[in-house]
């Protein structure tokens, strides 16, 4: 389903969980937050705490990549050729 991926998830997440993820300006960011923590407090063995916590730092990256391109204006000369 298409929305605010807030939204979409609702139904996976407790009513709190939900509110404090509805609060942060990049919901992407918030849930990286969240994997980071859970990476960190599971009781993992090093190996695999140290594997998820690269896991999440490619995705914060990776996002910040995308954030980038998303806010990069286009040059009028491009867009008078796509309308």
């Amino acid at each position: 389903p298409i929305g605010k991926p807030v939204t979409v998830a609702a139904h996976l997440l407790t009513p709190d969980e939900f509110l404090w993820l509805s609060e942060w300006r990049s919901s992407p960011q918030g849930a990286a937050h969240v994997m980071a923590w859970a990476a960190t407090n599971m009781n993992l063995t090093w190996q695999r705490e140290q594997v998820l916590t690269e896991l999440v730092n490619d995705f914060v990256n990776n996002l910040g990549g995308c954030e980038r391109i998303l806010r990069t204006p286009l040059p009028t000369a491009y867009t008078r050729h796509t309308s």
